[in-house]
């Protein structure tokens, strides 16, 4: 039995040229094909399959789905997201990947396979929705001059807020931090937690912590570890980061260093807690509520016209449907 992880890839420009392309490691086989979009040939969008021949038959949950295994799915996303950077850097054009409809499947390759699936009740792939909001500091700009010590910080948050790529936005957050406090890497940490537990917005030292060691580390160097991150991986944890940055920037009484004495200038009217669950704390007057599908496994976001018509043969997939 074969798991398979479908996505589309967006580029820009269009790369339709490199559609019913194969790719195989020998392990991974990726194959990418043309996708139309209101009914033109040309597209910037293809249609990326990825397989993996599975060791073992994946664990049934106690509700009788699927438990689609992690470390193959993640071994999948990784080639994908190879192959979306080959075409990238071969083109030298942006490359956006996000999860389509089915995104998550089975290649059964005898009848009993078949069967085994057929039996079970799907698979979950419920959408998960990342809150968000916006709304503008122009008044707290244009009333003080409380900047004025920090204007690096305000040129680097500039740049964090500019890059499009979720890796270099953390990139830049983490060094609004490390600017603030004169502080990197592990030695940020207790600072930073100190500071963030006064928050308004709730964020425990254990997300400091992750941000260093499990993010900000294996996103800065590629050196020694085998494993380093990818913009999958930032994508649950950057808006809590964002929301941190724009605290410190503006509520951090000393700039430049290590105190951790807070004042009150930014007060934000909505936020995101790191349960991921939004909240607003003041008036709503020019909030804008924003949020982002992702995939079940919150790897991608979902491509909400990327909905398949038909299943391509071979492949399984069924969805689970919770009967309670």
């Amino acid at each position: 039995m074969k798991l398979v992880r479908i996505v589309t890839y967006t580029f820009d420009p269009d790369q339709d040229k490199w559609k019913f392309t194969k790719f195989d490691d020998g392990i991974v086989e990726v194959n990418t094909f043309s996708t139309t979009k209101d009914k033109q040939e040309n597209s910037k969008t293809l249609l990326a399959i990825a397989e993996i021949k599975l060791k073992d038959k994946p664990k049934i949950n106690p509700d009788d789905s699927i438990e689609v295994p992690e470390i193959p799915r993640k071994y999948l996303e990784k080639r994908l997201e190879d192959v979306a950077n080959i075409i990238s850097v071969s083109e030298k054009c942006k490359r956006l990947i996000s999860s389509t409809h089915p995104y998550i499947a089975f290649r059964p390759e005898n009848d009993t396979e078949k069967k085994w699936l057929n039996d079970t009740k799907g698979i979950h792939s419920t959408l998960k929705q990342l809150p968000g909001f916006s709304f503008s500091l122009q008044k707290e700009f244009m009333d003080n001059s409380f900047l004025g010590d920090r204007l690096d910080g305000v040129a680097i948050m500039a740049e964090a807020i500019s890059c499009t790529h979720l890796t270099g936005k953390l990139h830049e957050f983490m060094r609004v931090f490390e600017r603030a406090f004169t502080l990197s890497s592990t030695p940020l940490i207790v600072p930073l937690s100190n500071f963030l537990l006064t928050s308004k917005i709730k964020i425990e030292k254990s997300d400091v912590t992750n941000w260093v060691f499990n993010l900000r580390h294996p996103a800065t160097h590629a050196d020694k570890k085998v494993q380093f991150v990818l913009e999958s991986d930032v994508r649950p944890h950057i808006y809590l980061i964002e929301q941190a940055a724009y605290d410190v920037l503006f509520n951090k009484t000393h700039w430049r260093d290590t105190s951790v004495e807070r004042r009150e200038i930014y007060k934000p009217k909505a936020g995101v807690g790191n349960d991921n669950v939004g909240f607003i704390v003041k008036d709503s007057v020019g909030l804008t509520i924003m949020g982002q599908l992702l995939d079940h496994f919150s790897s991608y976001p979902f491509n909400l016209e990327g909905k398949m018509t038909q299943i391509p043969d071979g492949l399984w997939f069924k969805k689970f449907e919770d009967e309670n």
